[in-house]
């Protein structure tokens, strides 16, 4: 059996824990979270989004495109939204998108993805890899995320060096 393997993220943000979920939830913000080499192409889309809507994407990476079928798992607004692959390259991919309200103009994003990787033990070699192109994927949503932050009106930012929170910061100089 595989091993599940987990990355997980928090990025303090100044901005509505309701805003910050339209945010994640309008599909035209999909590119702006999207990694410059990766292509993304929605095929099949229910709204409103539900739980148990399904999702179908086309995944282009490497001039390879891979037919991604996601199931909404969890959808409570504003605080979470989990989506499930049912068909993807990997053998068990999840992931959380969890909005922690701190005050009325500031929230926590916090991403935690878990997945396993097929041919096991065999596809431990490709690992690192793909760790580092899941991180790739989630720290570049945070500069949408920081668009996202001034198209809302942010007047400030802080954050600690080091921690998600800095992409965020250096989009918004």
């Amino acid at each position: 059996m595989s091993k599940v393997h987990e990355l997980y993220f928090e990025t303090p943000i100044r901005v509505s824990v309701e805003k910050l979920f339209e945010f994640h939830l309008d599909t035209k913000n999909l590119p702006k979270i999207t990694p410059p080499d990766t292509k993304v192409e929605i095929v099949k889309l229910t709204l409103p989004m539900a739980k148990d809507n399904v999702i179908e994407l086309d995944i282009t990476k490497f001039f390879i495109t891979q037919r991604w079928k996601i199931s909404i798992k969890e959808f409570k607004p504003p605080y979470q939204i989990t989506d499930l692959a049912l068909k993807s390259p990997l053998a068990y991919f999840e992931h959380d998108h969890m909005f922690k309200k701190v005050d009325e103009n500031n929230s926590i994003l916090c991403d935690r993805v878990r997945f396993s990787l097929p041919l096991y033990p065999l596809s431990l070699i490709a690992l690192p890899f793909v760790k580092y192109d899941m991180k790739k994927m989630l720290l570049l949503g945070d500069e949408a995320v920081g668009q996202g932050a001034i198209d809302a009106g942010i007047t400030a930012g802080y954050g600690y060096p080091g921690t998600p929170s800095t992409e965020i910061l250096e989009y918004l100089q």
